[in-house]
């Protein structure tokens, strides 16, 4: 059967990464910029550098956006594979054939998509916290860090401590997107919740495109393991039209209205579908998400259930990343970071130590961070 839950983590975990990369791409730019300023660079020369940095940053920005569309198209595919192959059964009970509508909407929402991630990969959009926590353009934060540097040799600053701080900020700044309300995020977060927020409409989109022809009359919910406490009591169940309304109104965040929920609904025919989850599988899932789980971290005893220990392993996975994208930066800057290394290295055991004690398998790929090349 297939796990969309699963399939959502593990494709929003590429998406991600893909993010991460663009945004460390863009701050070692300004990072190898630093570390080559000394007593006798002027601010001619840093200009020269802008306009070519600037172009690199298109560039790159061409580039993540060609190559999250491929990752979408590519992963969003299965959701439709699986949503035809569980329709036919009704389609064929009624005695007729798909016209092909269903498709049309999905490939659309798809294409739509696409075209929002083009549009979230834009210079218009992005840019960088400034020394005031201020989302600026990049070419501004780029001649504010640059200058200041330059400024540095010429007062007699410990310049090396100054990129060091403002290498320290643009790493923990990342590359970031400013929406219409003012409201910034970083790029990774932000292509990652549009990408599986909008594959998980064109899903649902698709199913009801489908069982409006086959005339379905109530809907089945996902179900996956690890499940959120707020949804896990509805997963896996089966309810008419009427009954399903009744319960979206109930719930402060509504199943499969993205809000980072990772459920998808299916079209039925109540009383005649048979259930695709059985009841012995939901139970299994909601034992195996309510199960008790205790680690020391710390010295401390640390209690919760297992989804909310996957949360916690996610916080450590994020901290770790952060933490590697910081000493990445730093060491374009030329800065030493054997210090920092070595508290990588210590809170990635740890964080294999906890994952063992919970008894949940340790997603090493999420520590992973990659630059582009271009």
């Amino acid at each position: 059967m297939f796990d969309e839950g699963k399939y959502f983590n593990a494709l929003g975990d590429i998406i991600e990464i893909d993010g991460q990369a663009l945004s460390l791409s863009v701050i070692s730019i300004i990072a190898r910029r630093m570390g080559m300023i000394d007593e006798n660079t002027t601010y001619a020369e840093t200009r020269a550098w802008l306009a070519s940095d600037n172009a690199k940053v298109h560039e790159l920005l061409r580039l993540t956006a060609q190559i999250l569309n491929d990752h979408v198209t590519e992963g969003a595919e299965p959701f439709a594979q699986d949503s035809k192959t569980w329709a036919q059964q009704y389609y064929e009970a009624v005695g007729i054939v798909a016209t092909g509508k269903a498709d049309e909407v999905f490939n659309s929402a798809i294409d739509e998509l696409n075209k929002t991630i083009d549009n979230l990969c834009d210079t218009s959009v992005i840019g960088i916290l400034d020394r005031e926590g201020t989302f600026q353009p990049f070419d501004k934060v780029y001649k504010d860090e640059i200058d200041n540097i330059i400024r540095g040799y010429s007062t007699g600053q410990n310049t090396a401590d100054e990129i060091k701080k403002a290498a320290q900020r643009l790493s923990q700044s990342g590359l970031r997107v400013e929406y219409a309300s003012g409201r910034t995020m970083n790029i990774y977060s932000a292509i990652r919740q549009t990408a599986i927020s909008e594959i998980g409409r064109a899903t649902q989109d698709m199913r009801t495109a489908m069982g409006y022809e086959y005339g379905a009359d109530g809907v089945e919910i996902s179900a996956h393991g690890l499940c959120a406490p707020d949804h896990l009591p509805y997963q896996g169940r089966q309810y008419t039209r009427e009954e399903f309304d009744a319960l979206q109104s109930s719930l402060e965040r509504p199943i499969a209205r993205g809000y980072n929920c990772r459920h998808t609904t299916r079209p039925i025919i109540v009383g005649v579908s048979i259930h695709g989850v059985s009841e012995e599988l939901r139970q299994k899932y909601i034992d195996a998400s309510n199960r008790e789980v205790t680690f020391v971290r710390d010295e401390q005893e640390h209690s919760m259930t297992a989804y909310e220990a996957t949360q916690y392993q996610r916080q450590m996975e994020n901290s770790i990343r952060k933490a590697k994208m910081t000493e990445h930066t730093l060491n374009e800057a030329g800065i030493d970071t054997s210090e920092l290394s070595a508290q990588i290295d210590q809170a990635t055991d740890e964080y294999l130590d906890v994952s063992e004690q919970m008894g949940i398998r340790p997603q090493s790929q999420r520590l992973d961070i990659y630059e582009l090349s271009i």
